[in-house]
């Protein structure tokens, strides 16, 4: 062991070594477990590769935090990308291992080139395994972003980093499934599987998709179970009053469908509304319900403002358009804040609150972003902004009430004691996200080499430039709110988690889309092409962690209600062009429903009423 922290101290000297795998839980100063893992890289260019050993420093600190140790860093520009790794591990493994974030300190040391957060997967792996103390399989190495669902995403230069692990010596590989083919990286030019690649070098790679599947694969421990009862985390009265919303929420988009001109449109909307009234399971109803809604309410946004321009002339219709957007964004403001002091009184019911309050944040988030970058004087830009204004019409006024009022509906006990104790835990999770929403954003801005001035410049129309009007809002946002932190108060610091969690939610969904640009998969810089598995991974890791708190009981039903529902909107849209919308959407909901059940996971019940 004590050959394993000289290791650590002297890791800049260290060779690529498979044994460094091994290193793991160095206890260097007493209650700081340490490790080393060895972390793939592959230059943008594809022409060089190596094994980089990454530290992890994990201690008890009242502070909490992470931080990056960049001395001597080999590759111009790194500091960015190795701060996005960081930081998602340092998220993804405080959130999936059940930490206080205001109760440790993770540190992580670098000396050599980083490629961006193609490293978030391994150091999540080597971050949680220090938490717990558990030993790492030596011989085995990683590659793969990391969402904070747990969810291991696409990385470039796949080819490479198998050959670096090859010629260091590794036997184990694992590779984010969306790898399995290696596209552009294949040898002389033609596809390749990843699997028969690596058997050529004599390396056993192995494909994963979550964090679940890699933990046990690198220490033989497991990292949560499936949930057992799933039934059971969801109350016959929350399921019931879940029924009812679909039903009427299809009711609403039939006779929304009914005044649709567009007859494919109106066609389109009334079959999906239909299938919701008919539909025996609640989950599905709502999803159908859901997406039907969607559907006709963009197609109505379409021909309302179209109508309004040929009558009233574009300018006119701009203005009107701008003005329901902001008083639409007010609305969700307000109702943020009436939601914070009301009578939620039960320990699950705000970690309900704290998952759905994002239909109001988000949607004020993209309503100031979508009149931010709105062209009055183009038709097209008009008529998009008053389809984004009526979707989160809906988001704001529909969802959310039916998400509230299954919040209230849910148990009441066990309550909170002590507001101030709980609003110090709220507001230390609240800096925690604000933090990754941060190194997130800069490793983007560096990444996408475009300043807020050259965003400015970018086609309206474009999803790139609004999203980045949405990140924008969302940091100043929480900037703002994060002035309260500390009162004690905790409707407040309910209003700050809401805007902090939606942040860096946002964020991590660019790095990713990011990431995938960069491995050639897409042609935008901030397309995010989700996969149906991710929202499947979302949904049991949000029944796993509900499991648990049920086991110290506390219930979340109306969490897995909407982790439930979400998981199936990919297959309510299916074969239809609102499918990567809705796929996108249900894998923004189970970041969501994530986040907050790790959260309630790491209180661990001590503001419960039971116990004072």
């Amino acid at each position: 062991m004590r050959g394993c922290v000289a290791a650590l101290a002297t890791v800049a000297a260290l060779a690529s070594s498979p044994v460094l795998s091994g290193c793991s839980l160095l206890p260097w100063a007493q209650g700081t477990p340490s490790l080393i893992v060895p972390a793939l890289w592959a230059s943008p260019d594809h022409t060089e590769s190596g094994i980089e050993p990454a530290g992890i420093i994990v201690d008890p600190s009242p502070d909490g935090g992470y931080g990056v140790d960049l001395a001597d860093i080999a590759a111009e520009g790194a500091g960015k990308s190795w701060q996005a790794a960081t930081a998602a591990a340092a998220t993804t493994a405080t959130l999936l291992s059940g930490t206080d974030p205001e109760t440790v300190s993770i540190r992580y040391t670098v000396t050599g080139p980083i490629d961006g957060p193609s490293a978030g997967a391994i150091l999540t792996v080597g971050t949680i395994a220090a938490i717990r103390g558990d030993l790492l399989k030596p011989g085995v190495t990683m590659t793969g972003t990391v969402s904070p669902n747990g969810a291991i995403g696409r990385i470039g230069g796949a080819k490479m980093k198998i050959g670096a692990a090859a010629a260091a010596g590794y036997s184990t590989v694992l590779l984010p499934v969306l790898n399995a083919t290696l596209d552009q990286d294949a040898p002389d030019n033609a596809t390749g599987d990843a699997v028969t690649y690596g058997k050529s070098l004599g390396v056993d790679v192995i494909l994963v998709s979550n964090i679940k599947e890699a933990y046990i694969r690198f220490t033989g421990s497991p990292l949560l179970g499936t949930a057992m009862n799933p039934q059971a985390l969801v109350t016959p009265v929350v399921t019931a009053a879940g029924m009812e919303q679909a039903r009427t929420l299809a009711r609403s988009a039939l006779e929304a469908a009914a005044t649709v001109t567009d007859p494919a449109q109106a066609a389109r909307a009334a079959e999906k509304a239909t299938g919701a009234l008919n539909t025996s399971d609640p989950a599905i109803a709502y999803a159908r319900a859901v997406d039907a809604r969607r559907t006709a309410q963009q197609a109505l946004a379409k021909q309302a403002s179209e109508a309004a321009i040929a009558r009233d002339g574009l300018p006119a219709t701009a203005a009107a358009v701008s003005q329901e957007a902001d008083e639409l964004a007010e609305a969700a403001a307000a109702a943020v804040m009436v939601a914070a002091e009301g009578n939620v009184a039960g320990q699950g019911q705000i970690a309900s609150l704290t998952a759905s309050l994002h239909w109001l944040t988000l949607g004020e988030a993209y309503l100031h972003a979508a009149t931010a970058v709105m062209d009055p004087a183009s038709r097209a830009s008009v008529v998009q902004t008053a389809m984004i204004v009526a979707d989160q019409r809906i988001s704001i006024e529909q969802i959310w009430p039916d998400s509230a009022g299954l919040i209230d509906i849910s148990p009441k006990v066990p309550g909170v004691a002590d507001h101030r104790r709980a609003a110090a835990f709220i507001d230390g999770y609240s800096g925690f996200l604000q933090r990754t929403g941060d190194a997130n954003r800069a490793y983007l801005a560096q990444s996408l080499h475009l300043t807020d001035k050259q965003f400015a410049t970018l086609d309206p129309l474009s999803r790139d430039k609004r999203i980045h009007a949405v990140v924008t809002w969302l940091a100043d946002a929480t900037s703002r709110r994060s002035a309260g932190r500390g009162q004690g108060q905790l409707p407040g610091a309910l209003v700050d988690n809401a805007y902090a969690m939606s942040y860096a939610a946002m964020t991590s969904l660019e790095v990713d889309a990011n990431q995938t640009r960069l491995s050639g998969q897409t042609e935008s810089s901030l397309d995010w092409p989700v996969t149906v598995d991710e929202v499947t991974n979302g949904l049991w890791l949000t029944q796993a962690l509900a499991e648990r708190s049920l086991g110290r009981g506390i219930a979340v039903p109306a969490t897995v209600w909407a982790a439930r529902w979400a998981a199936e909107l990919p297959a309510a849209a299916a074969g239809d062009e609102l499918q990567t919308a809705e796929t996108v959407l249900a894998a923004r909901e189970m970041w969501f429903t994530v986040i907050a059940t790790a959260m309630l996971d790491a209180i661990k019940n001590p503001y419960s009423e039971t116990q004072g």
